[in-house]
């Protein structure tokens, strides 16, 4: 094995480790393996190359990986450059970066911290449990300081031609405690899940607990520079109760000092914080949390749920509804198995899920970002009933047809035989009983949720403009389904689902041109007397047009030898 340039850096921070009474040598041995099985992974994006040597996809894999979080930070060090005070541009800059970080801890956390297959081999082994945990947090350490750099490079050269080299020791000591924060703040979070959950169950609330993570950080990032009030000079920077509770805030605060000489007791506190959380994880993790947190992955390899009286429920419910609208056996057959599919494959719902969220919070968003803030509750609500607020639905429309690109993706794809070995003659049966799944399960709870406050506030036109929209949100998705998903329902690898990322764009960029014609058509419509009602005949009759004379026409029955990926 080769020897890793960050292990060489690490060799000289030996010292840390021999006070906190680790054996440097042993840990250092775990963690070059760890470190070893990370350079034969091969980022989704590359999966597809299998015809290049190994040492070249690795090195060419490292590269990308590089480019692209170089290029973002390309976007996140510009603010730097605006004309405002430290303290406001290096919010918004450490905003973003750590956005950026938690975001990275989601999509690979099970790959970094949730891999327990070494412990089977280390366990038995009389190996310290606090050198197995200072290896595994080092690795997720290295790991994150490999994102940080890219991330951060341009916001240090740009911040220490402007500002001098005072800006690029503060940026640097701060990356390591942001770095620490992130760590920290994870472990904490997914230690308390750990500790009183096991099996599928804990499997399940990690996905779930991912999922609403990555909402709230991406809804974060639409509003959170409206938490801060820059008053009528972007150079001040009011300090409210709720920026106490902001880590860009903590972290942005030492630069108002150093660089600005702005000495308030506000930012002294905020420095402060800034030091003493990320070190107080640090304690409470390596002096509590870091001795039990391996022992409780174990819980990962057990399975003891347990088949409750409303899973017989819900499973008897959707067979009457696959008898309700299933026209054969085959689309039913495709109906149940797609509906457990969408339930029960995380690295979809993981995958899927964070959209359809988006989905519906998108909507209101961009509704009440149109409010008129001059106007009392009540006229904003008069102007919502009385004008085309439902239009903002489209919003909805767009962001689901992008989730029908998952459909034939799944974590267990290799099971995907089975489509050779059924005698399955009408392909078209299967991709309709899996869109009615995927309408039923997804769609239509969604849809429903998100148009409650236009249909309350809206009244029996806006029934009728919604109806409209969601029929328009059928024929797009069915049409982005039908281009789309090429192979039958889950049968290629869901970690290569970024391998086609030309098409996808392409496919996306489709979608919301019909969205945007929809919505044109629509908004058109509604303009004369009775206009809606014309629409709503035209869409229903293009909808079932499409649903009996195109859809699902892939012709998979003359591809029987075709090889499923």
């Amino acid at each position: 094995m080769k020897d890793f340039k960050s292990l060489k850096i690490l060799d000289k921070f030996k010292f840390i480790y021999s006070a906190l009474g680790i054996n440097y040598e042993t840990m250092r041995k775990i963690l070059k393996l760890k470190l070893t099985i990370d350079s034969r992974r091969v980022p989704s994006i590359l999966a597809n190359q299998n015809n290049k040597k190994s040492n070249n996809r690795e090195s060419k894999s490292n590269s990308l990986q590089y480019l692209y979080y170089a290029f973002f930070g390309i976007f996140i060090g510009l603010p730097i450059l605006l004309p405002m005070g430290t303290i406001v541009k290096m919010n918004l800059i450490l905003g973003i970066l750590i956005f950026m970080l938690t975001l990275t801890m989601i999509s690979d956390f099970s790959y970094v911290l949730l891999d327990v297959r070494d412990l089977s081999i280390l366990y038995p082994r009389p190996i310290d449990k606090n050198i197995i945990s200072a290896a595994r947090t080092t690795h997720i350490m290295i790991y994150l300081i490999q994102v940080i750099i890219p991330l951060s490079a341009v916001t240090l050269v740009l911040g220490t031609i402007k500002q001098g080299v005072i800006f690029f020791l503060i940026m640097l000591i701060e990356l390591i405690f942001i770095a620490l924060f992130a760590v920290f703040i994870t472990s904490i979070l997914y230690y308390l899940i750990l500790h009183f959950f096991d099996g599928e169950k804990l499997k399940d609330i990690i996905n779930y607990f991912q999922i609403l993570l990555s909402v709230f950080m991406i809804l974060g990032y639409q509003v959170g520079v409206r938490v801060f009030d820059f008053s009528d000079n972007p150079s001040i920077f009011a300090i409210k109760w709720w920026t106490y509770l902001l880590p860009s805030s903590w972290f942005a605060a030492p630069f108002a000092i150093f660089i600005d000489n702005s000495f308030r007791i506000e930012f002294i506190i905020l420095s402060s914080i800034a030091i003493i959380v990320p070190l107080g994880f640090l304690i409470l993790y390596n002096s509590f949390i870091g001795k039990n947190f391996e022992q409780n992955l174990i819980k990962l390899n057990s399975n003891t749920d347990k088949v409750t009286k409303l899973y017989f429920i819900k499973d008897n419910f959707q067979r009457k509804i696959a008898n309700l609208i299933c026209s054969n056996n085959i689309e039913r057959s495709f109906y149940k198995f797609t509906h457990t599919m969408l339930s029960k494959d995380r690295k979809l719902k993981l995958q899927i899920y964070p959209t359809i969220s988006m989905s519906i919070i998108f909507p209101y968003l961009m509704l009440f970002t149109s409010l008129n803030h001059e106007l009392s509750l009540y006229e904003n609500l008069s102007a919502i009933s009385q004008g085309k607020g439902f239009l903002y639905l489209y919003y909805y429309s767009l962001m689901i047809s992008i989730v029908v690109f998952s459909i034939s993706y799944s974590e267990s794809f290799k099971g995907a035989w089975i489509y050779n070995a059924l005698p399955i003659k009408d392909y078209k049966s299967v991709h309709k009983g899996a869109y009615k799944a995927f309408v039923v399960n997804l769609i239509l709870p969604t849809f429903l949720f998100t148009m409650l406050i236009f249909l309350i506030f809206g009244g029996f036109s806006a029934f009728l403009n919604i109806f409209i929209i969601l029929i328009n949100t059928l024929i797009i998705s069915m049409i982005v389904y039908q281009f789309a998903n090429k192979e039958p329902p889950f049968s290629k690898d869901i970690n290569t689902a970024n391998s086609s990322e030309a098409n996808k764009i392409g496919l996306a960029f489709a979608g919301f041109g019909i969205t945007l014609l929809f919505w044109g058509i629509h908004n058109i419509s509604i303009s004369f007397k009775y206009g809606y009602i014309i629409s709503l005949l035209l869409f229903l009759l293009i909808l079932i047009i499409y649903w009996v004379k195109f859809f699902g026409n892939n012709n998979y029955s003359s591809k029987k030898s075709h090889r499923l990926t």
